[in-house]
């Protein structure tokens, strides 16, 4: 058997191109492996038995990250090491030895990162004291779209559409826009001007101490864009241990906005590895929000904690996350239903109930599974339809729901499809007739702060939804009808958006669907308002109207 390591997950598409250069069995990355204590991963790579492991390349700008790689690949019990660059075909075999060389380079890095931390130590308490530059109101529309995070080949997840968004309709606005980012991001558009930020050589150790030697690019890559050109304001998303916008808004006295979609402080003491340098990554995160002229959020849980941590709400912009009408268009997509139905191997009287995500703790997926399970135990009542499921993408929890989905997986009424790109989730939305949605609350008891992006592009298909009873996503499916409500109806008012459940309960979402399989009036009835709401209130260019209506007022 032989075993891919890739950087990130691969999705459908690139499996299938590595298995027709050398088939593989397992599969690895570096997302999930990161997130493992030394001691879990060294037993969990020590146990990786193969003829051959395989050092996945997708893109260019993943080769910043193959020293890393090799040295996780020397680790394993691999016959031989291998090297496949998918956009070359090049296949390379390396020496064990050579493998971890890796070492060496990764000791470099982390030298470097250690005097990156005491730059941005300095930074941070000179940007901590010295007061915020002012600006008036701005009625241009020029931006530099500084896309500052060190994630290589992602092409899949809510964040990906959301930076397409709003960067194409910035564009859309004002033809000199600016992206500067260290590959160009999926789902721009081709047109856009770009400006590529040059990646760090090689990984360190902590984590964090990359991005702190990554601000020095971004700061290069930046500088280089707004000497030579005029922009009226900077537009960053904001990422861990970044000072980028900060230093170049007050060098070059651009106004700079920043998009807060959560503290990733909190989610590395939440949801993932937790931070080495925390209290240095929670102090540069006050300093962005500091110097900030405007502060893009997507839910009141995030422009209230923004509130709570000193920031004045005339300086918060809140609007959720939305859509692209002409992408996630039904008719649009509609040719690509059957094929992908076939490919998948439904049959044209399956209604398949579809879940898209990343699998992150909040998303429900381990919820789901269970409640997938139970209610595929229960007879079809002859009058019934035959439900399937298709479960879109790959993540951290994605092993724990299918493990929990074994048996309806061999059996065919459940599909895993990995990890899909984001432009091809158009046509996945368009195979399935209902969506789901089970996100759960956190785990510490804390609001829900996210706004989930597939939530909107569920929406715009016009198709029923089963969701989650939690913070902004009951809000943006008012009106909807409760699970208790809907079970004694035979059809769904004629206003109503979804189907809402208990977040975290499994046995609301086994009845949710029960409602769907039993009662024809509940399928094609329902979703049609919801697609009406998303396109008269969630598209990308309503929410970018709301960042210029605020850019336009002058704070006092």
């Amino acid at each position: 058997m032989n075993v891919v390591l890739s950087c990130y997950p691969l999705s459908t598409e690139l499996s299938r191109a590595v298995d027709r250069v050398i088939p593989t069995g397992r599969a690895l990355s570096l997302a999930s492996l990161r997130v493992l204590s030394l001691r879990r991963l060294f037993a969990e790579l020590r146990g990786v038995r193969a003829d051959e492991i395989v050092v996945v390349l997708s893109a260019t700008t993943e080769h910043v990250l193959l020293p890393i790689l090799l040295l996780v690949a020397a680790f394993t019990r691999s016959g031989t090491i291998k090297t496949l660059d998918i956009t070359s075909g090049a296949v390379r075999s390396v020496p064990r030895w050579r493998a971890f060389f890796g070492i060496f380079a990764s000791v470099n890095a982390s030298i470097g990162g250690r005097i990156a931390k005491l730059r941005c130590e300095r930074q941070a308490r000179h940007l901590l004291r010295v007061q915020p530059l002012q600006f008036g109101a701005i009625g241009g529309a020029t931006a530099l779209y500084l896309k500052s995070n060190l994630m290589f080949g992602t092409h899949a997840g809510g964040s990906v559409g959301h930076i397409a968004g709003v960067a194409n309709e910035l564009f859309r606005r004002s033809p000199d826009s600016v992206m500067a980012a260290i590959e160009f991001p999926a789902m721009v558009r081709s047109d856009m001007n770009f400006a590529p930020i040059a990646a760090i050589g090689t990984y360190g150790v902590p984590r964090e101490s990359n991005n702190l030697r990554f601000n020095a690019n971004c700061i290069s890559a930046g500088a280089r864009v707004l000497s030579k050109q005029r922009f009226d304001f900077i537009y960053q998303r904001l990422t861990i241990g970044s000072l980028a916008g900060v230093i170049l808004s007050r060098t070059f006295k651009t106004p700079l906005v920043i998009e807060y979609n959560g503290s990733e402080v909190w989610i590395a003491d939440n949801w993932g590895l937790k931070l080495v340098w925390r209290d240095l990554m929670l102090q540069l995160e006050e300093v962005c929000l500091r110097h900030a002229h405007r502060i893009v959020v997507v839910s009141d849980v995030l422009a209230d904690e923004l509130v709570s941590r000193g920031v004045p709400a005339n300086r918060i912009i809140n609007y959720p996350n939305c859509i692209d009408p002409t992408v996630f268009d039904p008719a649009a997509q509609a040719r690509h239903r059957q094929p992908l139905r076939e490919r998948l191997g439904f049959v044209p009287n399956d209604f398949v109930c579809t879940f898209v995500g990343t699998f992150g703790a909040w998303h429900g997926a381990d919820v789901l599974a269970d409640a997938i399970r139970r209610f595929l135990a229960e007879p079809t009542p002859p009058e019934g339809k035959q439900l399937r499921f298709l479960m879109v993408g790959d993540g951290i929890h994605a092993p724990a729901a299918r493990a929990l989905l074994a048996d309806e997986i061999a059996s065919g009424k459940v599909i895993f499809t990995g990890l899909v790109p984001q432009h091809e989730a158009p046509a996945y939305l368009a195979a399935s007739d209902a969506f789901l949605s089970p996100h759960v609350r956190p785990a510490d008891g804390s609001r829900l702060f996210g706004s989930p992006t597939k939530l909107f592009e569920y929406m715009a298909m016009g198709r029923p939804i089963i969701a989650s009873g939690l913070e902004q996503i009951s809000e943006v499916l008012t009106p909807s009808t409760a699970i208790d409500e809907a079970d004694g109806l035979a059809v769904p008012p004629p206003d109503a958006l979804a189907i809402i459940t208990e977040p975290g309960s499994v046995d609301d979402i086994v009845r949710g669907l029960r409602i769907l399989r039993d009662r024809v009036a509940w399928r094609e009835g329902l979703g049609a308002a919801a697609q009406q709401k998303a396109l008269a209130a969630y598209t990308w260019r309503q929410h970018v109207d709301r960042i210029f209506m605020s850019l336009a007022e002058e704070i006092r």
